[in-house]
This record gives C-alpha cells, structure tokens and sequence, in this order.
C-alpha cells in the first residue's frame, strides 16, 4: 500500500487511482482505511506557486472525476493568486469554485474573497490614474499590505509575509530615493519587521529595532512620522531585554523620548496616553533604585542550628521612600527564596520558599 508522493502531481494522482482501481473491492479494513487517507493527502499534492497551478487547470476540469478534488484544487489556486498579488486570476477561479462548488466556500473564505474584490477595484483605480510614478508605487504597495492581513500567507512566526506588497517599496525607494513617501516606505517595512519580532513575548530585537528607527528619523528629519516613531522607540526601551542592572538606564532612555513627545509633539501625546506611560516608567525605575545585600555569618549549618541572615535594603534613588512592615505573625512584604545543596550532589538542590504568614498558616 506505500507509494512514495510523485513530486508532479498527475503522476501522484495517477498511482492512487491503480491502487484504488485494484484495492476498492477488497475487504481488508486496514487497506480501505490506507486507501482513504492516501485518497485525502491528495490535495496536498498540489503545488503552492501560482504558475504551476494554473498549468495545471486544464488536467483537473478534464481528466480529474473526484468534486472534492476539483474544489480543492480551485482553493488552492485562489491562495496562490492572492500570494503574489494577481487578484484578477484569483477572483476568476473564485467565481469558478462559486459557480461549481458552492459549498467548499466558506464565510471565512468568502470574507477574504470581498477583500480581494475591494482591493482590486483600487488597484484598478490606482494604476489607469495620472499620479507621478513614485505616488502609484506607494500607494500600490499600501493596498498590498493592507490586503495581504486577510489573504497573505504565514511565515514560520505565524507573521504575515509581506515580500509581495515590499516590492513595490523596495522600488519605490530605489528609483525615487527623494520621494515625500520615501519616509512612509521605509518605516513601514521596519514597523512590520519590528512587530514581527514579537512573536511570544520576544523582545531581543527591540534594541536594534531602535537603532534603524534612529536612521529614519537622521535621514528624515522633517518627516511626520517622528512622533510616532519616538512613541514606539520608548516602548522599545521600556519593554526590552537587557540585565537587572541596565533596566534603569533602559527606562530613563525611554523617558527621554516621553519628554520629546510631550514637549514638541503634545497633541499626539494626549491622543496616545503617554503622560500615563511617562508615571508608569518613572514607578518602574523607581522600584529597580534599590539596593539589597543578603548575608550570613556562616555558609554551612548542622542540622537544626538556626540559620541567621541579614538583609540591608538601601534606597539608591536620589528621592525618599518608604516601606511597610507588615504586622506581627506576617513577614514582610517580599519572599525569600533559599537553594539548600546537599553535600552529596552540588548541583541538586530543594526549593524552600517563605512565604507570606496569614491566621490559618501559623507563624513561619
């Protein structure tokens, strides 16, 4: 029942149709079962790139029986339109998987498939207008992007691959570098590779992120994107990745760029909030502006000896603070966590975690 997958696909279809030709009859419940998954891997035979696809149009409407296989093909075909931007071609097999195979469309596929129709239709407006070259490039590549958040495919971060839509500004900035969209280009490419990033909480890109989003702003000094890309360079500071010891620095950089904002740039700052981030920042370097020394006076203990710590907490910061000590039978507001080696095996150790005392724990 094995068969390697041909990587043409006719002679993929062909060999199961022997095999099902020969083994259809058979009452074997293992090779019906094989035989019917082969039967389902078919569709994902069939080759992702648009042009392959569409050679392929005139084997499947006459030699392929199967509806299901037939639609499946069809899908396919649509989402390889899409994926390099031929949306005339893609709302043509549409209107075939529509008229033949209604119900392989589902609401998700026929919402993506509006999208496209919008899009088209601008396209269509852009490239018969009479606006300067570079202005077309621009917009072109805008409607791409916006479009390929409903139909373009995934790369491996689950992130939307925009090499299509980047085409037209990658063009735009190499032939009319002194564009008024030059800025627009460049900082989209970079706001979505920068975003991208992201992907599970992943902020080790911020830093250099940050650093391309400075050569815009030298390069473009007059561009109105500045406060926009001010706002996201402090959320770049402000969330990256960096030691206990750089944290400070990293938040007193994003307020720099909070400052800017709300000097030269306050109506923006009212609309993004970001007198609320510039509290919230400042709280977050307060509570890294302290200093913690543990020590004991012995590093072994017999067994039952009483362990004796000392903790001396200092504030660093250049601004008074206060604590609070919680009441009796309560220990302060902060957790201890102690690693025990055993003598036996350094590298094993049990967890001993103190933790906050209440009425029904008894005093710890």
């Amino acid at each position: 029942m094995e068969i390697l997958r041909s990587i043409d696909f006719k002679g993929y279809y062909n060999s199961i149709k022997i095999l099902s030709s020969r083994f259809r009859r058979s009452t074997n419940k293992r090779i019906l079962q094989q035989l019917e998954m082969i039967q389902a891997s078919l569709s994902y035979g069939l080759p992702d790139d648009f042009e392959p696809i569409k050679a392929m149009e005139e084997y499947v409407r006459d030699s392929i029986s199967e509806n299901q296989l037939k639609a499946s093909y069809y899908l396919h075909a649509v989402m390889a339109a899409n994926y390099c931007g031929k949306l005339k071609e893609s709302l043509k097999y549409d209107s075939i998987l529509r008229k033949n195979y209604p119900a392989n469309r589902s609401e998700y596929h026929d919402m993506q498939m509006t999208e496209v129709a919008k899009s088209y239709k601008i396209i269509q407006s852009i490239n018969s207008s009479k606006e300067p070259a570079d202005v077309k490039l621009w917009r072109l590549g805008k409607t791409y992007y916006e479009l390929f958040f409903h139909v373009g495919p995934t790369n491996e971060s689950s992130s939307y691959n925009m090499t299509f839509p980047f085409i037209y500004l990658k063009s735009l900035l190499k032939r009319y570098p002194n564009s008024i969209y030059a800025d627009d280009a460049e900082f989209l490419m970079l706001k979505h590779d920068e975003e991208s990033s992201h992907e599970g909480g992943d902020n080790s890109y911020n830093l250099e992120a940050i650093e391309e989003y400075k050569k815009i702003l030298k390069k473009y000094p007059k561009s109105e994107l500045i406060p926009e890309i001010y706002y996201i360079v402090y959320r770049l500071y402000n969330e990256c990745e960096s030691s206990f010891e750089d944290k400070p620095k990293y938040y007193k950089l994003a307020l720099n760029y909070v400052d800017k904002i709300l000097t030269e740039y306050p109506k923006f700052a009212k609309e993004n909030n970001v007198l609320e981030d510039k509290i919230s920042i400042k709280r977050s370097i307060s509570e890294f502006l302290w200093q913690l020394h543990i020590s004991s006076s012995k590093n072994e203990y017999t067994i039952d000896e009483p362990i004796v710590i000392t903790f001396n907490l200092k504030n660093i910061d250049t601004k008074p603070k206060a604590i609070k000590i919680l009441k009796e039978n309560q220990i302060p507001n902060f957790s201890i966590h102690i690693e025990m080696y055993l003598h036996d095996d350094p590298y094993n150790y049990t967890n001993i975690k103190l933790e906050r005392a209440t009425k029904d724990m008894g005093r710890y």
